[in-house]
């Protein structure tokens, strides 16, 4: 599997007996990279693979898992026996704020962003750190770890947490070739500590170690574990993907017309409004938790800030002639799939924000292209964003000026 770090998209290839590799079903292997459509345009910014499931996580935190799910190792409180074919979104990780996830065989591992760690999925060897080798079918706190964790890794049936404030690496689960490093090749039902370098000889005694947070890297194969000392290039950001924040947004606007600096920034234009990833995330409100009835949703785009940028960009001739082109060319062409992910809905609130789709002369080439999208929703899609356009988020943004072009898209709501 490989992640596109600029415009979140996810590729995948090899065999899909359980649908793996997320390209649904009819799909027995691909010998070359094709992408995920089906979480197309939403912001991914981090992606993990088990022995047959896989997991990607969104800048607005949502999480969605595709896969073998025989043991639960899905998170989404079923079992399927025949596999998981598409992303499907696991909505009690949206709720937690996941920070990373970490795939075995058939069990998964999540680190919160509070540092708390949740595992689900096959138990048989106590790789979920319960102290019992039940499996689990929804995210389950790891009890026993009672400090924030900082790294965590799965093996193929052990796992490894890493505590950065006593420099502790605990490991559970499988251990009859030691894979845990805790001494012993007796199964580890529960969090154990890893005999460190520098550590007490004796693991029911072990103490602080001599690594920190910013000295030890943790990885995990089938059935061995790795450490690197040094400093460490455990990735902790949100991800590489490009979009609008204040720093890109002042550049743009200051640069000098036909320079290196000119050239570069074009560039970047020319890929974020290619992107309804790259645009969703240059977004994204600080709260992104909606619910309805129970299933999360992932409306989070501020509106207003997206207006505001717009307004500003709109002053510069060239940038509204390359916005222009990459819509065009790009963006609106892969708005064509009837059934986008929720979170990639997202786009369609911020579209309407730009100056160009209310220009008469934009008619053939943006306007009518992007309401024949919008009529190409399934009905389910069409419900969530005539939901979403129904709240107080649609109020906000209708006003005089805007008042005939919304029209226009409610009739293609409608229709």
């Amino acid at each position: 599997m490989f992640l596109n770090p600029t415009d979140g998209a996810v590729y995948s290839w090899g065999k899909n007996s359980v649908g793996q590799l997320g390209l649904g079903k009819g799909v027995p292997f691909k010998l070359i990279p094709s992408q995920v459509v089906s979480i197309s345009g939403a912001p991914v910014t981090r992606v993990c693979a088990g022995a047959e499931h896989s997991f990607a996580i969104s800048l607005s935190g949502a999480v969605y898992a595709w896969g073998a799910n025989n043991a639960g190792q899905l998170g989404i409180n079923r079992v399927d026996e025949t596999g998981r074919f598409n992303p499907c979104p696991v909505a009690a990780l949206k709720l937690l704020g996941v920070s990373s996830v970490s795939c075995g065989d058939a069990h998964t591992a999540v680190l919160a962003k509070d540092g708390s760690v949740y595992t689900f999925g096959d138990g048989t060897y106590g790789q979920l750190g319960h102290n019992s080798t039940a499996r689990e079918l929804r995210p389950r706190k790891v009890e026993a770890i009672r400090e924030r964790a900082s790294q965590v890794q799965c093996g193929s049936n052990h796992t490894l947490v890493y505590l950065p404030s006593s420099g502790l690496l605990l490991g559970f689960g499988r251990s009859t070739e030691g894979q845990t490093g805790t001494g012993s090749t007796a199964n580890q039902l529960q969090p154990s500590p890893v005999l460190l370098p520098g550590s007490s000889e004796r693991a029911d005694t072990a103490e602080e170690g001599d690594f920190n947070s910013r000295q030890i890297t943790v990885f995990t194969g089938h059935n061995a574990s790795f450490i690197l000392t040094g400093p460490s290039k455990h990735p902790t950001g949100a991800g590489g993907l490009l979009k609008i924040d204040t720093q890109t947004l002042q550049k743009w606007l200051t640069v000098e017309f036909g320079s290196k600096q000119w050239k570069e920034a074009k560039s970047e234009i020319g890929e974020i409004c290619s992107s309804a990833s790259c645009l969703i995330a240059s977004f994204l409100s600080d709260s992104t938790e909606a619910l309805d009835g129970g299933r999360a949703h992932y409306f989070g785009v501020d509106v207003e800030a997206a207006r505001d940028v717009f307004r500003q960009l709109q002053k510069k001739h060239w940038i509204i002639t390359q916005m222009t082109t990459s819509f065009k060319d790009k963006l609106i062409p892969s708005l064509q799939s009837p059934a986008p992910n929720v979170e990639a809905l997202e786009v369609f609130l911020i579209l309407p924000e730009i100056s160009v789709f209310h220009e008469e002369k934009n008619i053939p080439d943006l306007i009518l292209p992007l309401s024949s999208a919008i009529a190409n929703l399934s009905d389910a899609s069409s419900k969530i964003l005539r939901t979403c356009r129904c709240t107080d988020l649609w109020c906000s943004v209708l006003s005089e000026f805007y008042f005939l072009f919304y029209a226009c898209m409610l009739i293609a709501l409608f229709m």
